[in-house]
């Protein structure tokens, strides 16, 4: 005897949601961690939803989940380090996350940075500075140590013309302030444009956390 017959397998319940999110950076460190699903999940708990520090180290944490909204939080214990990488993990299987048919999750992580991002407190010539000396560098100080300053993403141009000005750019010892220094001797009584470039490959602290760009101009003298 022959027969058949037709089944409809569950598709398995994703995340459709989450903050912080993947690869977020400047976050605060007082945030909590969550998660939403795309349907009712169960088997939430401090052994299926996880974040880990630095080293992988498990950090203490409260975890819930809102059946109303979908959504699972990982409540810190304490408030996360700075300028750190933090990764969470969402563990599926018939025993963890899995929605209400039984069917699992697949076990997903993402990380994030905390801040805070670094920032400019101090600039020599200042902005809109007249009578330069022509002689002068450029110093430009940091809030925190940073990295990815260079010829391409601190850079000095002549404002009127754009033309970009050959110089070298390096950290002044071990302290967060970084020279330029211009190859020739600047014209006189012409604008010049400083220009910071923050970004994910440009400037950013050692965690990764990046600067917020700027720029600014300013005006030779004639000496």
């Amino acid at each position: 005897m022959t027969g058949s017959w037709s089944f409809t397998a569950a598709a398995a319940p994703t995340v459709t949601a989450r903050t912080p999110g993947a690869n977020g950076t400047e976050i605060d460190g007082g945030s909590n961690v969550t998660a939403t699903f795309g349907t009712a999940v169960q088997g939430i708990s401090g052994s299926s939803f996880v974040l880990r520090g630095p080293g992988g180290t498990v950090v203490p944490a409260a975890v819930t989940y809102s059946g109303t909204t979908g959504t699972a939080t990982l409540n810190p214990a304490a408030n996360l380090a700075n300028d750190a990488t933090y990764t969470a993990t969402l563990t599926g299987g018939a025993a963890a996350v899995r929605d209400a048919a039984g069917t699992p999750l697949a076990t997903t992580s993402w990380s994030f940075t905390t801040g805070p991002a670094p920032v400019i407190t101090a600039i020599t010539p200042r902005p809109g500075a007249t009578l330069v000396r022509r002689a002068n560098n450029v110093a430009v100080t940091f809030s925190e140590a940073i990295q990815g300053a260079g010829a391409g993403s601190v850079t000095l141009k002549n404002a009127a013309t754009g033309a970009l000005v050959t110089a070298t750019v390096s950290r002044n010892g071990i302290t967060n302030q970084w020279i330029l220094n211009p190859s020739a001797t600047l014209a006189a009584r012409t604008n010049y444009t400083v220009s910071v470039t923050g970004g994910t490959s440009a400037v950013r602290d050692l965690a990764g956390n990046p600067l917020k760009s700027a720029s600014w101009t300013f005006t030779t003298g004639s000496l």
